[in-house]
């Protein structure tokens, strides 16, 4: 399961329907153990200076991209993107553990910078996939790139094909499930995966209903936030359709005899509470009420 990055969680907070994934998780029975793949740490490439790149080469090798890509997230005037990043993990982490989703968090940031030999491999293998790609398949290639004048820009595709590698070699994962928004993405996937001989499979997110901002599609003033209080909560879901949805993943903690606005003003309680992570790791951690 991957995550992408979300720049306004400082600002607005996370959103509700984000726990529609581990909902789904949940449903799909044959899947015993999962790994949340937090890519919030690609987003720096969107701010590596063009200069820092053409310096490389025309074919950088992905230990000196790595490099860069560390060093960018370390400057002090990217404060704020580390600030968030951090937000995320911690939302991640309290929501893998709230479903009680067995599974494995891994932090993007955290691999860049340990330097390990298995993701350095998978990133270079995937740099020549895409610029393979790049040649014999340039509809499909346009579809899953944005014109950017940044050439730092480019390689946000061979990190999220190496990510499938690292993990499909370091632990042993052969599936992804997210949203169906990167059908295209894992068009890439496959067409590279069958080209390693490998078995990988794919399962994508239910859309929401027709009208309903999906959660991975950035922010929306129509749905829930952490930083939502209860009059913001309530007033939001006298929307018959968004509270429908709401209802159809809060479900499982919905307690017999409690309204939905209290079932979801609890969970945001939860979200928000400091140190809640730090709790989740100890022995005898919180459970959730189901």
């Amino acid at each position: 399961m991957g995550f992408g990055y979300n720049p306004s969680l400082v600002t607005s907070g996370e959103r509700l329907d984000m726990l529609q994934f581990f909902a789904g998780m949940k449903r799909l029975t044959p899947v015993n153990e999962w790994c949340v793949w937090d890519a919030s740490g690609y987003y720096i490439i969107n701010k590596v200076p063009r200069k820092k790149i053409i310096k490389l080469g025309d074919k950088p090798k992905a230990s000196d991209l790595i490099e860069v890509f560390i060093n960018e997230q370390d400057r002090p005037k990217r404060w704020e993107i580390r600030e968030n990043c951090d937000l995320r993990s911690s939302y991640l982490q309290k929501m893998l553990v709230i479903a009680e989703v067995e599974g494995l968090y891994i932090d993007s940031r955290e691999i860049f910078r340990s330097q390990d030999t298995g993701f350095i491999d998978a990133f270079s293998e995937s740099l020549e996939f895409t610029s393979w790609l790049r040649q014999e398949k340039p509809e499909l290639y346009s579809k899953v790139t944005v014109s950017n004048p940044n050439p730092a820009s480019s390689y946000y595709l061979p990190l999220e094909l190496a990510e499938t590698i690292y993990l499909q070699e370091t632990f042993g994962i052969t599936g992804k499930f997210g949203p169906k928004t990167e059908e295209f993405f894992d068009e890439c996937i496959m067409i590279q995966q069958i080209g390693r001989e490998k078995r990988y499979d794919f399962a994508w997110v239910p859309v929401p209903p027709e009208g309903i901002p999906v959660p991975y599609l950035g922010s929306s003033a129509r749905c829930i936030r952490t930083f939502n209080d209860e009059a913001s909560i309530r007033d939001k879901l006298k929307d018959k359709e968004y509270r429908e949805y709401v209802g159809s993943f809060m479900g499982r903690f919905w307690l017999d005899g409690e309204t939905l606005e209290d079932c979801v003003c609890w969970m945001l309680d939860l979200l928000n509470e400091e140190g809640l992570v730090e709790k989740i790791n100890q022995p005898c951690g919180p459970k959730t009420r189901r």
